[in-house]
């Protein structure tokens, strides 16, 4: 139930009666003194999906009225398995009745299993390039993964705040708390087309435009003579109009 705490709003674990309820509820029924008693086991699991297994082969359903209405996604999976994690402890894992621990009392000669723990599990890394960045920090921390985002950059392919490139690779195994790295995308570089109207030439035009992260190119005519036309891909620049850095800008001058 605690692993499960704060993931999604529902509940997954039924809540079960306490056996002194019961007992009262046998005396409110007319019964006389009611003796109630329990003997609590133990049980290990190497991972926590095998305990959930044997839950369901005992027929432990959630019955709850917030139950979720559909299947457990893999991202909530990974998230309970990380928040159980935090029951190993001292090498071993206690996965039974918590009340015995370190310190407990028990009957001389008590048998008492102990399953050493080999930590926690690898963490699969996901793929990311081209992920939101917020879905991948949630990936990332959904795992017990540290994340690290370096200097974002401009890309002509990756969408604004979507992730250019990972550290790690997709699928390699990395232990739990590890670091990777990622880049985000600062979207496509661009720039605006400026007002060239005061030019009286192409070598001024070019000069504007170089300054605002164009690359003019004089196709046809003289460098000082009167601009003639200005095109981009075979059409009028817009002024004011975003254009990717380093576009070509057509010029004819005579």
């Amino acid at each position: 139930r605690d692993a499960y705490q704060g993931t999604d709003g529902r509940t997954h674990v039924n809540r079960f009666v306490d056996m002194h309820d019961i007992g009262d509820m046998l005396v409110h029924a007319g019964y006389a003194d009611p003796v109630m008693d329990m003997e609590p086991f133990t049980l290990t699991y190497e991972r926590v999906r095998e305990l959930m297994r044997d839950l369901k082969a005992i027929g432990a359903h959630n019955v709850t009225q917030g139950r979720p209405s559909s299947l457990t996604g893999k991202a909530l999976m990974r998230a309970v398995e990380t928040r159980y994690e935090v029951r190993r402890r001292d090498g071993l894992r206690v996965v039974g009745d918590p009340t015995l621990t370190v310190g407990s009392e028990v009957e001389p000669g008590t048998m008492v299993d102990l399953v050493i723990s080999q930590g926690p599990a690898p963490r699969l890394v996901p793929a990311l390039v081209g992920v939101p960045v917020d879905d991948a920090v949630a990936q990332l921390e959904a795992l017990a993964l540290v994340v690290v985002q370096g200097e974002p950059l401009f890309s002509d392919d990756v969408p604004l705040g979507s992730v250019i490139s990972q550290g790690v690779e997709p699928g390699a195994e990395v232990p739990r708390g590890s670091e990777i790295p990622i880049i985000v995308s600062k979207g496509v570089d661009s720039v605006i087309f400026p007002d060239l109207t005061g030019a009286a030439n192409f070598d001024q035009a070019a000069e504007l435009l170089r300054a605002a992260g164009f690359e003019p190119v004089l196709t046809f005519g003289d460098s000082q003579g009167v601009i003639q036309s200005i095109q981009i891909d075979g059409s009028d620049p817009e002024i004011g109009g975003s254009y990717r850095r380093g576009t070509v800008v057509d010029f004819v001058a005579l």
